[in-house]
């Protein structure tokens, strides 16, 4: 729907109304009977069509949480609509390897951390503890193991973390 330059006005409300509505009768579905990706996915495209109709980061942010918690369970018919969503907000940590340093790098290492690949406090310093979780993460979601944070690892590292309250670097 959205996108579409031929659409009256009128319907393009009815079309923010209908993902609204989609969107709330889901999030009350969750509260009675629990999440499912299925659903997860549904209400993450309804916060994606706010998110292009309004520039409103809210709606990025609750769809790409969205996005995350269905690709989690293995559902992954949105992961194209989440690395789109997400590309732009994880790209100036994108190419993160040995030498680096600062807010970045912290960020990387809590990720890897809450993942479980990393089990020492983040010192902000790309290291070879560092490059070694990159690596082993890499090795077991079959990425390249090159020690390097590039966006295909960010992508799939960031869909695996709860990160609710922490900004994103946007640049060091």
């Amino acid at each position: 729907m959205y996108g579409n330059a031929g659409l009256a006005e009128s319907d393009l409300n009815n079309a923010r109304r209908a993902a609204r509505l989609i969107a709330e009768s889901i999030t009350g579905r969750f509260d009675l009977y629990g999440q499912n990706p299925y659903e997860l996915e549904i209400r993450a495209a309804c916060y994606r069509f706010a998110y292009l109709d309004s520039g409103e980061e809210v709606f990025r942010k609750l769809a790409i949480n969205d996005y995350k918690q269905a690709i989690c369970t293995g559902y992954t018919l949105g992961k194209k609509d989440y690395d789109t969503l997400a590309t732009p907000l994880l790209t100036p940590m994108a190419e993160l390897s040995v030498g680096a340093s600062g807010y970045a790098v912290t960020v990387l290492q809590q990720w890897l951390s809450q993942a479980g690949f990393m089990d020492t406090p983040a010192t902000g310093t790309y290291d070879d503890l560092t490059k070694q979780a990159v690596e082993l993460y890499e090795s077991e979601n079959g990425l390249t193991a090159d020690g390097i944070a590039d966006i295909a690892f960010l992508l799939s590292l960031y869909s695996r973390i709860d990160d609710v309250d922490q900004p994103l670097p946007v640049s060091d």
